[in-house]
C-alpha cells in the first residue's frame, strides 16, 4: 500500500511542495502589503515565470555548449600529444639511418610499416604525399646506399625532406636546412669517421677473434710508434703487457701505411725468441708471417689476399690511403665501406698469421705465451 509518507520523503516532492509554498508566500506578501492588486498578481506571475523559463534554457543551451568545447579542446590536445609522440620516433627512426648513412630492407621495412600504421592518419594529404615520394625514392638505394657520394646527397635530401614535414605539421618554425647541416657534418667527418671504425673494428674484428676486449684509440710517442692506434687489449690479465695495434691513423701523407701487429713490453724476455727483432722498434713487435701478405707488419692499406675471396669473387682491392688530419674527406661517399673493408682486412690477417717459430696462429701463440710467463 502507498504510504503519503514515501511520497513526500521524495526529493522532487520535497522540492515541488517549496516551490508551492514559496509561490503561496509571495501571493500572500504581495497582496496584503498593496505591492501589485489581485487582478495584476497572475499576469506579474507569469511574466516572472517566462523570465525564468527563457533565462534557464539559455543558460543550459551556453553550458552545454561550453561543455561540447571543452570536450573537443580535451580531445584536440590528446590527438596532439599524441601526434608529437609518434612524429618524434618517426624522426628519432629516420635520423638514425642518416647517422649509419646504411638502410637495410629490414630498416625500409619498419619505416614503411610505420607510415601507414602510425603516421599517415595524422598526416594532410600534401605532407603524406611528400613523405611517401621520399620514402620511394630512399627505396631504390635500399642497401646500396655509400657507394657514392651521390647516394649520400640523395638521402640527405630525402632523410631532411621527412623531417621539415613532420615539423611543419606538428606547427614548428625549425627546420633542418640541408646546406648549413653539410657545413656541420663537414666539421665533424673526421669524428664520425673515427667512431665508425672503431665500431666496425669491434664488430667484426673482435667478434672474430674471441680473445679481446673492444679496441680503444691510443697515442703513442715511442720511437717508431709515433702516432694513433686503435688497440686491443687481450681477455685475460696476464695477457697485460701486451696487445694488438692498428695504425696509424694520422700519418703524413708521405707515409698513410695502416700496420697491423702485436705489441710486447721488452721486460717479458720469456718471449723474446718470438719477437719480430732484437733492435729497434722490432723488438716490441711479435714476429708474425702470413701468405695473405708478403710483408711484416702487414699493411691493412692493400686487400689482403686469401682463398676465400678468390673463390668468392671479393673484389674490393682499392688501396686506402687516409689520415684523420688531411685527407680523409675523399672517403665521405662512402666511409662505411672502407670502415668494414678495414675491420675484415684485420679480421683475414688474425685468422691466417702465423709466428715465425714454431709457426703457431696467434690464439695458440697466446696460450704458449701464458705458459711461458706462469
Amino acid at each position: 500500500m502507498f504510504k503519503p509518507n514515501n511520497l513526500i520523503k521524495s526529493k522532487w516532492v520535497q522540492a515541488t511542495l517549496l516551490a508551492l509554498l514559496c509561490v503561496v508566500v509571495f501571493c500572500l506578501v504581495a497582496t496584503t502589503s498593496n505591492l501589485f492588486k489581485v487582478d495584476e498578481l497572475p499576469l506579474n506571475i507569469v511574466a516572472a515565470l517566462l523570465e525564468a523559463i527563457i533565462t534557464a534554457v539559455i543558460t543550459v543551451v551556453l553550458l552545454k555548449g561550453q561543455t561540447e568545447a571543452e570536450e573537443v579542446k580535451e580531445r584536440n590536445v590528446k590527438v596532439f600529444e599524441k601526434k608529437s609522440e609518434l612524429f618524434e620516433k618517426y624522426i628519432n627512426l629516420v635520423w638514425e639511418v642518416w647517422k649509419d648513412r646504411f638502410l637495410s630492407a629490414e630498416e625500409y621495412e619498419n619505416l614503411i610499416s610505420d607510415y601507414y600504421s602510425k603516421l599517415m592518419i595524422y598526416l594532410k594529404q600534401d605532407s603524406s604525399k611528400k613523405i611517401k615520394e621520399s620514402l620511394i625514392e630512399i627505396r631504390n638505394n635500399v642497401e646500396k646506399l655509400n657507394s657514392t657520394a651521390d647516394d649520400d646527397e640523395m638521402l640527405r635530401k630525402n632523410i631532411f625532406s621527412i623531417i621539415n614535414v613532420l615539423s611543419k605539421e606538428l606547427g614548428f618554425d625549425g627546420y633542418v636546412d640541408e646546406t648549413g647541416q653539410k657545413e656541420l657534418e663537414d666539421c665533424m667527418f673526421p669524428i664520425l669517421f673515427r667512431k665508425t671504425l672503431l665500431k666496425m673494428m669491434d664488430e667484426i674484428f673482435v667478434r672474430e677473434a674471441e680473445i679481446i676486449q673492444n679496441g680503444t684509440y691510443e697515442r703513442h710517442e715511442e720511437g717508431g710508434f709515433e702516432g694513433e692506434y686503435i688497440c686491443f687489449k687481450f681477455n685475460e690479465e696476464i695477457f697485460n703487457d701486451c696487445k694488438i695495434f692498428i695504425g696509424p691513423f694520422n700519418n703524413t701523407k708521405d707515409n698513410e701505411d695502416i700496420y697491423f701487429g702485436i705489441f710486447i713490453e721488452t721486460y717479458i724476455r720469456e718471449v723474446d725468441e718470438y719477437r719480430n727483432g732484437q733492435r729497434g722498434w722490432n723488438r716490441y713487435l711479435l714476429g708474425l708471417k702470413s701468405s695473405c701478405s708478403d710483408e711484416y707488419p702487414p699493411c691493412l692499406n692493400k686487400q689482403l689476399r686469401t682463398e676465400s675471396d678468390s673463390a668468392q669473387g671479393n673484389s674490393f682491392s682499392e688501396e686506402i690511403r687516409l689520415s684523420f688530419n688531411d685527407n680523409i674527406n675523399q672517403y665521405k661517399g662512402n666511409f662505411n665501406t672502407i670502415c668494414t673493408e678495414l675491420a675484415n682486412r684485420a679480421k683475414t690477417y688474425f685468422n691466417e698469421a702465423k709466428t715465425r717459430k714454431d709457426n703457431l696462429s696467434i690464439k695458440e701463440f697466446m696460450k704458449k705465451y701464458r705458459d711461458l710467463t706462469k
